[in-house]
């Protein structure tokens, strides 16, 4: 089970999840092979003549749970955590990236050079409450991104708030915290002061918010890349559908080449969007699945308006 969940199964052919959920059936069919030898009990089949067989693919056999889909990619990266420890295929942050590079996030790569105020986009990896010596409960938060990983104490103050975004799982999260900050309440205990010296970042932590809230909110705009060969009527209908899909706060830019120049062509309020990972997916699922239509209609010139 740990093998399938991990990947190390992913030569079968078939999904991880169709892996599982034929592993109860392919156990008993060995067992059943193994018993049937042990008592040497033979089938009347083993004396027809041999045939040579193509090998068949996946488990081995036929069995209804082979047609079992995949699972999504937070359920897959959420086996990938638990079996191995870290994760393989991706990361929860990655689907991520264009929003937090669109609202100026930091990697915690960068953090290490910074001072001051900074803001970042993370992920929640542990988390360890603890109390001060005035009883009041405060957190010493792990977290990682796509570059490194660290660790942000939360005071009282900050904590008490934020308590149950901080306890979600797998949470992600835009952060805002101060670099090198220390506080006269002096509350770090040992096993504090030990953890810091092996952490890249150390931060002190003034706000959190879930960052699809972050990305939905945010008033910078959202740019998305157009394809120039995707002129035609039904063309359009399509990008307007998944705009209409996505409907939010975010301001669009359309991003397309014309005579070899880089233009910028900013959508109405009507086109304001909801950003995040579904809606960068459709829009590269549609996109890619225009990428070998002939470019028979170009913006031209002038004549682009």
């Amino acid at each position: 089970e740990s093998l399938i969940k991990g990947g190390a199964c992913d030569s079968f052919g078939l999904s991880r999840a169709a892996l599982l959920a034929a592993l109860d059936a392919t156990v008993a069919r060995a067992q059943k092979k193994q018993k049937d030898k042990q008592s040497n009990q033979v089938s009347l089949l083993a004396f027809a003549p041999a045939v040579e067989e193509k090998p068949q693919g996946g488990i081995g056999f036929d069995c209804p749970e082979q047609g079992t889909p995949e699972w999504d990619d937070d359920q897959k990266l959420a086996f990938e955590k638990e079996s191995l420890g870290f994760y393989l295929t991706s990361h929860p942050l990655q689907p991520f990236r264009r929003d937090m590079q669109r609202l100026g996030l930091m990697s915690l790569e960068d953090v290490r050079e910074a001072r001051g105020q900074v803001r970042v986009g993370v992920l929640v990896t542990g988390l360890r409450e603890t109390l001060t010596k005035k009883g009041e409960r405060m957190a010493f938060v792990q977290i990682e991104d796509l570059t490194g990983h660290g660790e942000v104490v939360f005071f009282p103050k900050t904590y008490g708030p934020l308590r149950e975004i901080l306890h979600a799982e797998r949470a992600l999260l835009e952060l805002v915290g101060t670099v090198d900050a220390k506080d006269d309440e002096a509350i770090y205990d040992d096993e504090a002061e030990e953890q810091e010296a092996s952490l890249d970042v150390k931060l002190l932590g003034d706000s959190a918010r879930p960052l699809l809230d972050a990305c939905s909110d945010s008033d910078h705009p959202v740019v998305v890349p157009y394809p120039v060969n995707c002129l035609s009527e039904s063309d359009a209908a399509e990008f307007k559908a998944i705009l209409e899909k996505h409907h939010g706060s975010s301001q669009v830019h359309i991003q397309f080449e014309l005579d070899g120049k880089r233009c910028i062509m900013e959508l109405g309020p009507r086109w304001r969007v909801q950003s995040g990972p579904q809606f960068h997916k459709d829009m590269e699922a549609w996109t890619e699945s225009r990428r070998n239509i002939p470019a028979n209609n170009q913006f031209r010139g002038k004549g682009a308006a």
